[in-house]
């Protein structure tokens, strides 16, 4: 058996599913992925999983990440597939995952990354339209979290904005109960 011949198991993987997206696309995407993460399940997304300490060990991050992921779920549009670090993901997950462990999300439907990957015709497609049909959708092909429904996360006020090495970064602080005194 080949590599490419290797199907991920549920038990093998790290991670139950790979986020691949475009920076731009992080309002859409985030809370779909924090939704995931708030259900238990495992989710590898770079701006989680690729601290700013480690960015100069991207390419290996992403490798790892596809490596030991279930499935595979991309953010499409245009930009994406034109994106040289969105595309060489996309490979990795067709490689490694093969079609049908992966879904595609276009955000818009916009058809480069179907001209450029032909294989993405062969893949679960859903249009997104708002974060709980995604997570229905999500849902119902991979079989992860029964009933996963949209939780409330912080709103923007509670959102903290400061930089770090340069890096704009951006938390949310919000929603926290505190059940002892820390000190």
């Amino acid at each position: 058996m080949s590599k490419r011949d290797h199907v991920v198991t549920h038990d093998e993987s790290q991670y139950e599913l790979f986020v691949s997206y475009r920076s731009e696309d992080i309002h859409v995407v985030r809370p779909v992925v924090e939704n995931l993460m708030a259900s238990g399940l495992r989710v590898w997304f770079a701006e989680y999983e690729i601290l700013l300490s480690g960015r100069e060990n991207f390419e290996e991050a992403i490798q790892h990440g596809v490596s030991h992921s279930t499935y595979g779920v991309c953010f499409t549009n245009d930009s994406y597939a034109r994106s040289k670090h969105c595309r060489k993901e996309l490979q990795g997950l067709l490689d490694r995952l093969g079609a049908d462990r992966i879904v595609e999300i276009r955000c818009p439907n916009q058809p480069l990354a179907h001209h450029e990957f032909p294989a993405l015709q062969n893949v679960r497609i859903f249009d997104y339209t708002d974060m709980a049909q995604v997570l229905r959708d999500l849902q119902s092909f991979t079989g992860y979290g029964p009933g996963l429904a949209p939780v409330e996360l912080a709103a923007p006020a509670d959102w903290q904005r400061f930089s770090s090495s340069g890096i704009r970064c951006h938390l949310a602080f919000g929603g926290w109960d505190v059940r002892r005194p820390l000190w």
